[in-house]
């Protein structure tokens, strides 16, 4: 196997700092600081400016891809960018997102104005610079004439005034540019037609300009489907109309248009073309609690029927250790086995500290090796092996008969341990289960030490590269891919809130000015805190108020959230790693202990302690989600699966599951909850003897009760498809379906082989939760400083999952003149890492702010500073959050997406001749 870079990712560069271990060369840095440039692009077209910030890019996934993707080659082919659209259902805005190749959103943007409801159509093409651009048109608004494009960032770039003929709604879609004509063509018509009527088909230039309206009677009446044809590389359209069968397919390079008529024996909800050329189209099946495509050959005969969201409908229970195997597979319920790889304990630097505290690459390899290799798991194809939920992960709870040599290295300026979670005494902490007191010894989350981060990453990021490989050859042997396992900061010894260790508490310091600000003294003085030069964590010791374990202690509140962000940061380490790795989106999960849902619940295993263990990160990350739950909680108010589903997650992975209760019905009723509530797999954890009191029968016969009465389709994420899509780029050619459509359906993309099976480089949900907006408040000032500024705020209980959008139009004076970005705390000064400089322009344009936010805040203020004279036209500001669930602020329940969703992907290149197949069909 090839790894480029793999090693040269950690070698020191002129952008790292001598100190820092960096884990792509310039980029991650220690926990001193979170939040490096917190810029992540700066984009321009003709009629605007996009500038998007986040408030911790080691958080934001799509921040980290941009800056590691291109020092990291991944071991399989990606899948497209591509962009979404909140699909047709009354209470959805016109949302639209763009995604990576692995199905992490890069941005968010707002179409219309928020009065403007129903849902939003997409489509996508590349101009003739090759730029990329998105044209929209709302789904069943009938008011909106004109229709926008807008560039990936989500900046106008031109709007379209369609023919008074015809009548909104609209339906729309973007042809190729050929190289003869390299422009792309935006074609659109009236969504609804009436039988005999004329209606056109209007087509434009990706600058918005009227090229010409292809005219025609329609031959029915009913609401029409327009898809840009990419088997080819002109624009070509096809307009079909699903109730009855008719296909209008226009083809404005040669003038020549053609009628079909597909006649079916079941009810279709849209006809595309497949980027198969043996059977050259597919048809959406009506009416379906699961989701199914007809395959029709190129006189339009079905083929076969495929249930295309099959694995979706699955349910996978690790069952060995309860007796059950493959052989007792259902229908839908089958068995599965449990892939846990410690992949930083699989390592010769587990033992041996010296490996990755030395500053030899040639030394890390030999770290390397065994994970490289798949550490034995992988030496036959995935084909051969039963399909497997797979945890390739590291976590602090280190095995304390091997980890001696991590324990003996001490802190340069305390001499403290310098790789191992201390208490607030400053003493190790061990944990132990089922009666043992110190089976592990915990070591520190905190960054800035080199060899600990190898360790925890390296050897992780082998292993996934191995599986990756593997996995695309293979992809539904894979459920799914848990890259991390109950990360949390949880010390037994001394009463003890958070880890103390040195590093921690250095990257505290920093972590605060991040935060907050200004003057480092003039700010621990405002969040109740120490003397600078006494500065430290509280430990509840009486050394002041500051020094208190209490909620109403303002710096203990921080020290508690510092931690917090400590513990996410490094799940999202795990993520970034399992999407360097090829893997999308959706297939990867957390495996997380649940927040408060769990704390002070553990003690039929092991002591109960001050736990933090958040999962609302994991919520609002972007990937999918799994978490541990023990005991019987089904009946409960509040609990983490309905924090969860109600959150929009269909796919959840239980990493270890266990009822322990006694009572047959209890965990007989609790399981048929978890198959109903969007759960897709579980651990089941068999109880050891010692206390075991009477748990694994009732697990047996929970399992076997599912099994017997539930063997049925899961159809949480199923039901419809929405559109299906041909995707070919050279050699690679897949179809990528919308499955799951209407009420209570997300809308999963997927990519499909010709026999419907899932491809494996698409695989993500673009609008798990529903989107809320506040109107903002802008208003220009005079600062303190003197300076003249737009600002928005102070923005207050700021989270995670959340952006904030500052719209000026305007325009300069004079040249070379520029508006200036910085966020500020209404209590402190300006946050470090935020100024940056934008060019105006002598004509009116627009600039847009957006700030993305991954973790708590409060009293930010977006301040935008006006060069002199400066002409402001117009402002517009407004708050979007996601609509999860937030535990930490006792909010347990959110608000799911519905509706499905529209898509396309962006064009890499117009294809050339000898790779099209399926042309002229």
């Amino acid at each position: 196997m090839i790894y480029p870079r793999f090693i040269s990712d950690f070698l020191p560069c002129a952008l790292c700092a001598s100190s820092i271990m960096l884990l792509s060369c310039g980029w991650q840095l220690s926990a001193g600081e979170t939040t490096g440039a917190r810029i992540s692009f700066v984009t321009e077209s003709e009629n605007s400016v996009t500038l998007q910030a986040v408030l911790d890019p080691t958080l934001d996934l799509a921040t980290r891809m941009q800056r590691e993707r291109p020092l990291v080659d991944s071991p399989v082919p990606l899948g497209p960018r591509f962009v979404a659209g909140q699909g047709a259902w009354e209470s959805n805005q016109t949302f639209v997102r763009v995604f990576n190749e692995n199905g992490i959103v890069e941005t968010q943007f707002l179409a219309y104005p928020d009065s403007i409801s129903g849902g939003v159509h997409v489509a996508a093409g590349k101009d003739a610079q090759g730029d990329a651009f998105i044209v929209t048109a709302p789904i069943s608004d009938r008011t909106q004439r004109q229709l926008r494009v807008f560039d990936q960032a989500g900046g106008i770039r031109a709007t379209l005034n369609p023919p008074e003929a015809l009548r909104p709604p609209y339906v729309i879609a973007v042809g190729r540019g050929g190289e003869s004509a390299p422009d792309a063509v935006i074609a659109l018509t009236s969504a609804h037609q009436q039988q005999g009527r004329p209606s056109a088909l209007a087509l434009y230039n990706s600058e918005g300009e009227w090229l010409e309206s292809i005219r025609f009677d329609a031959p029915t009446t009913g609401i029409v489907q327009l898809e840009s044809d990419r088997t080819v590389d002109v624009a070509r359209f096809d307009l079909v109309y699903p109730g009855t069968g008719e296909w209008l397919v226009f083809n404005p390079s040669s003038g020549q248009h053609q009628f079909t008529k597909i006649e079916s024996t079941v009810g279709l909800t849209g006809v595309y073309r497949s980027a198969f050329a043996e059977n050259p189209y597919v048809a959406a099946v009506a009416d379906s609690p699961i989701s199914e495509l007809l395959q029709l050959d190129s006189e339009y005969a079905a083929v076969s029927r495929q249930n295309i969201g099959r694995l979706e409908n699955e349910f996978w229970i690790t069952g060995e250790a309860f007796g059950f195997d493959a052989s007792d597979d259902g229908e839908y319920i089958k068995f599965v086995k449990y892939g846990h790889v410690r992949a930083d304990a699989s390592s010769p630097a587990y033992r041996n500290y010296g490996i990755f505290a030395s500053d030899s690459p040639e030394d890390w390899e030999r770290g390397l090796r065994n994970a490289r290799s798949g550490l034995g798991r992988l030496s036959r194809s995935l084909a051969d092996t039963p399909r497997t939920l797979w945890e390739p992960c590291f976590t602090h709870r280190q095995f304390n008969d091997r980890f001696d040599a991590w324990k003996t290295p001490t802190d340069e300026a305390t001499g403290l341990p310098k790789y191992l979670a201390l208490s607030r005494l400053n003493n190790i902490s061990y944990y132990g289960e089922f009666g043992a007191t110190d089976s592990f010894v915990g070591s520190t989350y905190a960054y800035g030490l080199p060899a600990l981060e190898r360790l925890y990453i390296l050897p992780l990021r082998a292993f996934l590269f191995a599986l990756s490989e593997a996995f695309r050859a293979d992809p539904e042997r894979v459920i799914s891919v848990e890259p991390n396992h109950e990360h949390e900061i949880s010390i037994r010894e001394d009463r003890t809130v958070g880890d103390y260790n040195p590093a921690m508490i250095r990257g505290f310091r920093d972590y605060l000015v991040n935060l907050y600000g200004g003057d480092f003294q003039a700010l621990l003085k405002a969040r109740n805190g120490p003397p600078e030069a006494q500065f430290d964590a509280p430990r509840d010791d009486g050394r002041g108020s500051w020094d208190a374990y209490s909620t109403g202690n303002r710096f203990f509140q921080d020290w508690v959230a510092y931690n917090r962000t400590i513990v996410n940061r490094r799940l999202a380490d795990t993520f970034t790693q399992a999407l360097l790795a090829g893997f999308p989106a959706e297939l990867i999960k957390s495996h997380q202990i649940p927040d408060a849902y769990a704390i002070g619940q553990l003690d039929l295993f092991s002591e109960r302690m001050p736990r933090i263990t958040p999962i609302d990160y994991a919520l609002a990350a972007g990937v999918g989600f799994g978490f541990t739950r023990y005991s019987v909680w089904f009946r409960r108010q509040n609990n983490a699966f309905k924090a969860a589903y109600t959150s929009g997650f269909d796919s959840i992975v239980m990493g270890e599951y266990q009822a322990l209760t006694g009572n047959q019905r209890d965990a007989n009723e609790q399981l048929i909850y978890v198959w109903e509530n969007g759960v897709s797999a579980i651990h089941a954890m068999k109880w050891p003897a010692s206390h075991d009191k009477g748990f694994n029968a009732t697990m047996t016969g929970a399992i076997q009760h599912l099994l017997d009465h539930y063997d049925r389709p899961r159809s949480t994420v199923t039901g419809g498809v929405g559109q299906v899509k041909a995707f070919i780029d050279g050699e690679r050619r897949f179809n990528i379906a919308a499955i799951g459509t209407g009420a209570g359906k997300r809308g999963l993309l997927k990519s499909l082989w010709a026999d419907g099976t899932w491809e494996g480089s698409v695989y993500a949900v673009p609008f798990r939760t529903a989107l809320k907006i506040e109107s903002l408040a802008a208003r220009t000032v005079r600062r303190p400083d003197g300076a003249s500024a737009v600002e928005v705020g102070p923005l207050r209980k700021i989270d995670g999952g959340e952006q904030m959008i500052l719209v000026i139009r305007g325009r300069s004076v004079a040249e070379d003149q520029v508006l200036r970005f910085n966020v500020r705390h209404a209590a402190g000064g300006f946050l470090p890492g935020y100024d940056a400089a934008v060019p105006t322009r002598l004509e009116i344009r627009e600039y847009r702010f957006v700030l993305r936010t991954q973790l708590p805040a409060d009293e930010l203020i977006l301040s935008v500073t006006l060069p002199d004279g400066f002409r402001v036209d117009s402002t517009e500001a407004r708050r979007e959050t996601e609509a999860i669930a937030r535990p930490h602020l006792d909010q347990h329940t959110g608000q799911p997406h519905e509706g499905g969703v529209t898509f396309d992907w962006f064009p890499s290149k117009p294809l050339s001749a000898e790779t099209l197949k399926n042309d002229e069909q």
